[in-house]
């Protein structure tokens, strides 16, 4: 499972301009009171949180939250160590008010930067 999550991990980062499910590129939301259902909170609640990694360390700070349109939240854009990288939503969950990601550090680390 671990590696299977490392290798659409690292695909979606490989697909840079990120491309929404439809093949156009991801939009910023920008309705701060847009629902992200599978974390349970707002835009406004999900920018600025930390982003964690299953052992507990520290990845980086969400800055955008992303879809195909304006209702649609698909991926995160998280800052940390000096670059940003994009992270799939579906790898992502809201424990103890902690996003964390399914990935691990190294996972995480892999997965090429961000480039709007």
């Amino acid at each position: 499972m671990k590696n299977s999550m490392a290798l659409v991990a690292m695909l979606v980062g490989l697909t840079l301009p990120v491309l929404a499910q439809d093949g156009g590129p991801l939009i910023v939301l920008t309705d701060g009171n847009a629902s992200i259902a599978v974390l349970g909170l707002t835009v406004d609640q999900t920018v600025g949180k930390d982003v964690y990694d299953t052992d507990g360390n520290l990845l980086g700070t969400v800055s955008r939250v992303l879809g195909d349109d304006a209702d649609t939240p698909l991926a995160l854009t998280v800052g940390g160590s000096g670059r940003i990288v994009v992270l799939e939503l579906a790898s992502t969950e809201l424990i103890n008010n902690r996003i964390v990601t399914q990935l691990t550090g190294e996972e995480y680390e892999g997965l090429p930067a961000f480039e709007n």
